[in-house]
């Protein structure tokens, strides 16, 4: 068995380290060493939860003590290397926007291909922003689709994957090393390299490439010259006009994509259970009690049911008859007890939160095991609708036609009959009082510790969305790289 390792050098990339992550481990990787730059926007916790569920080896640097970046990276690979001695065949060295991709069935069928070689550089596919300006809440590899062409000027610069012994004295950064003989350093077409410094002109993408997301969105690169202002970015357009190159579509990285999600499902898991329903649960030793929900059936206004459909990986609507009804997943809505003024749908069993994840419907921009919309009761008839929390819009029944079923969607702003839904159950829920009844901080916490021996994830998130804005933003600041993605 050929066993891979990569190095991870990362700073300030809470929005897309699960992602890239459970990229890695999708594809075959057995092992990360991730070297930490003193993260302080959740990073840092992300990668200890991720390393509850996989092989994750982490490490934090000094930035006090050892003032200069280039090198702290280089100190923080060199580690990786002696580390991976004597277990790992290969360790490649990546940034946290560049994901290794290959053509073969398996990783083991690539780097056996290359087995005679001690080096393998492999070039850049420089992808583009995929005209978003926002960062999306989906992982990297399925938020931005279109790439350069082969032919554009940056993809010569390559990553490495080297024997673990090979990492050599005369280092000049991730690129090349020089500790690898010119004859043993290949490309993945197993062509020696010729080398023009530490580029590859003969760029080549037919066997791997390593897929380099520069730009991805405005806002991350707006982060991007903030923290890297006066290093070696300056503030201008440049850098991006360089960069953001859409000229083709690719979406190669998509046999990888069902176990990405899954895997981010897993990082994510372990993030609240084990840095906080744990945590909690531990610090009071008093009698718990299960969280009181009261769990509904929803239809539209026309009794059409509500499923999940995995094919699409958004909510939609379908009668009973539909043929295709495999693709259709039963969904779980309910009510906490105390809160009628918020409906929470999830995945109704375990298996299929973790195989179908994330929960998703179109227009909302959140990926979680529980989405969370506001009620609005109407007195005078058996109907209710729903809000976004987040742009406050009406949540709308879109009938799609010549079809068996159709597509629920936010963004709908002024309320119409395609906005009304029938909620069947309890019918003492429906609210009494003006006003929407928000959950502090102090009582979400209070209401986790008191109801830990019974909680799971989907109660823990559905009890986080029901906090206003500033209790949210509370919450993201005392439990950094937990709820964010969630809320």
């Amino acid at each position: 068995m050929i066993k891979t390792a990569i190095a991870l050098y990362v700073r300030n990339e809470a929005s897309d380290i699960a992602g890239w992550l459970a990229y890695h481990f999708a594809i075959g990787i057995n092992t990360i060493f991730v070297f930490d730059d003193q993260s302080n926007d959740g990073t840092y916790e992300i990668i200890k939860s991720a390393a509850n569920v996989f092989d994750v080896r982490y490490f934090r640097t000094d930035r006090d003590t050892i003032t200069d970046h280039d090198v702290r990276h280089r100190k923080s690979l060199e580690y990786a290397c002696t580390l991976a001695k004597g277990e790992f065949d290969w360790i490649g060295f990546l940034d946290a926007d560049e994901y290794f991709y290959y053509e073969d069935e398996t990783i083991e069928e690539f780097f056996s291909r290359l087995h005679n070689f001690e080096g393998i550089a492999i070039n850049w596919c420089i992808y583009g922003s995929s005209g978003r300006v926002v960062k999306p809440r989906m992982p990297t590899v399925d938020a931005f689709r279109y790439r350069s062409k082969e032919n554009f000027s940056e993809n010569v610069l390559v990553k490495s994957f080297i024997r673990p012994d090979k990492f050599g004295d005369h280092y000049h950064g991730p690129h090349r090393f020089f500790g690898v003989a010119d004859d043993k350093y290949a490309d993945p077409n197993g062509e020696i390299i010729r080398w023009d410094a530490s580029t590859n002109k003969n760029v080549s993408w037919k066997n791997a490439r390593i897929m380099h997301f520069v730009c991805r969105s405005m806002e991350h690169y707006v982060e991007r010259i903030k923290r890297r202002l006066g290093v070696d970015l300056s503030d201008s357009m440049a850098y991006w006009d360089l960069f953001n190159r859409n000229d083709e579509f690719d979406f190669c990285a998509e046999r990888f994509l069902k176990s990405t999600y899954k895997n981010i499902a897993l990082i994510q898991e372990s993030a609240i259970k084990s840095n906080f329903i744990n945590k909690l649960s531990n610090s009071d030793r008093g009698a718990k009690h299960a969280l009181e929900k009261i769990h509904l059936s929803m239809k539209t206004d026309n009794k059409k049911d509500i499923y999940f459909n995995i094919r699409s990986k958004r909510i939609v609507f379908a009668d009973e008859t539909y043929n295709e009804a495999d693709f259709l997943l039963k969904l779980d809505f309910f009510i906490v007890k105390g809160f009628p003024d918020f409906l929470h749908i999830s995945f109704y069993d375990k298996n299929s939160q973790l195989d179908y994840f994330p929960l998703t419907l179109e227009g909302d921009r959140r990926q979680s095991f529980v989405l969370t919309y506001k009620i609005d009761y109407d007195k005078n008839s058996r109907f209710f609708s729903m809000r976004d929390p987040n742009s406050n819009t009406y949540i709308k029944s879109d009938n799609c036609l010549h079809q068996s079923e159709g597509l629920l969607k936010t963004g709908q702003r002024f309320k119409d009959h395609q906005c009304n839904f029938i909620l069947f159950g309890d019918q003492n829920i429906v609210k009494e009082s003006e006003g929407v009844r928000y959950l502090s901080y102090i009582d979400f916490l209070n209401t986790i510790r008191k109801s830990a021996e019974g909680i799971d994830v989907n109660d823990c998130i559905a009890l986080a969305n029901m906090m206003d804005e500033k209790d949210k933003a509370t919450l993201e600041t005392n439990f950094p790289g937990i709820f964010k993605a969630e809320l």
